[in-house]
């Protein structure tokens, strides 16, 4: 026996249970939009948990969404790097190769005089290594000893005496060293110790401090090693400033 298709417009008779079982009629268009409403909140439910249905589409739209949430995962808007990069902050692997210290350039003025006087950067580093120092007769009458920096360039002018010459009795080594460290800005670049027995200084032509290296950098925590002992950074290293600490391995 065939059976023809139902069309919308198909009346289908219905018995209600507590409607005293009388006999109703509804066309299957109604029936069917019933039906289509008790379903909606569980393909809603579903459709969050694994993507849009599609009655259209030829394929499930999951694999669409595994890729986004995939795509957000790579990003630091999850946070799941920042997580991934603290990780392995704390599980890091040890950098062959001991640590430098830094060191700070220096130079000497009036090398092998009484007045010998030997400069050091303030920050350790090969930075230092870019300071410079000069020092030349002042100019006019009864000037004092004056001190002044452009950029890296230090320059010492000596005192002079009332006649423009220069005054050997205010112009010793001590008398340039105490002017000079006191000085905000060469201060702040280099200071000064007297290597000589004291004395009266002379001029001489600008050179640059030398000798200047740079400490190895690493975050606190930081290990490093080599064959003779490990190495941890237990405050923030850098160019300038080490904070390693060494343990070295029994023989």
């Amino acid at each position: 026996m065939a059976y023809r298709r139902i069309d919308d417009n198909d009346t289908i008779e219905i018995r209600r249970a507590q409607g005293g079982n009388k006999p109703e009629t509804r066309t299957a268009a109604e029936l069917n939009e019933y039906f289509s409403k008790e379903e909606n909140p569980e393909i809603d439910a579903l459709q969050a948990q694994i993507g849009d249905y599609d009655p259209e589409a030829t394929e499930s739209t999951i694999t669409d969404d595994l890729e986004e949430l995939q795509t957000q995962v790579q990003t630091t808007t999850t946070g799941l790097l920042d997580r991934a990069t603290a990780l392995e902050a704390i599980a890091q692997t040890a950098i062959e190769g001991a640590p430098v210290a830094p060191v700070a350039a220096k130079l000497v003025t009036g090398s092998g005089e009484n007045w010998e006087i030997t400069w050091e950067a303030v920050t350790k580093g090969d930075a230092g290594n870019a300071i410079s120092i000069e020092i030349v007769n002042g100019s006019g009458e009864s000037s004092p000893i004056t001190i002044s920096t452009t950029g890296n360039a230090i320059s010492i002018a000596l005192a002079t005496d009332a006649l423009g010459a220069p005054d050997n009795s205010a112009n010793t080594a001590t008398a340039v060293l105490t002017e000079l460290n006191a000085d905000v800005a060469a201060g702040a670049l280099v200071q000064g110790t007297l290597t000589g027995s004291g004395g009266v200084c002379a001029t001489e032509l600008s050179a640059n401090l030398a000798g200047g290296v740079n400490g190895t950098p690493g975050a606190i925590g930081a290990l490093r090693f080599d064959a003779s002992g490990l190495y941890v950074s237990t405050d923030a290293s850098t160019t300038a400033v080490s904070n390693w600490k060494s343990l070295t391995f029994n023989p």
